[in-house]
């Protein structure tokens, strides 16, 4: 397999697993380097799974670096900021409701 393959099937293991634990809206996104969202909320909880790269959620109780290989689940109701790191970064989401 070539390197893009390996990722494809990775992607897609993290789509299937998250599916399978009740989140809904999985999907694989990617956000370019330095980037940035300002303060914002989700109505429901979230589940982050970084597959490549590196972002930091900015939030009251302080800031989270999460790098390739972190999962991290974010309660309904978390505000926050987004700050990627200098190589971008591809993750998978999920939604609870």
């Amino acid at each position: 397999m070539t390197d893009q393959q390996n990722f494809d099937a990775l992607s897609a293991e993290w789509v299937q697993k998250l599916e399978s634990e009740g989140y809904t809206d999985v999907g694989v996104h990617a956000f370019d380097s330095d980037a940035e969202l300002p303060e914002h909320m989700h109505e429901e909880a979230a589940v982050h799974v970084i597959l490549k790269g590196e972002m930091t959620l900015i939030e009251k109780d302080g800031d989270k670096i999460l790098k390739a290989g972190d999962w991290y689940e974010m309660p309904k109701g978390t505000t926050h900021q987004v700050r990627v790191g200098s190589d971008g970064c591809i993750f998978v989401v999920g939604i609870k409701k």
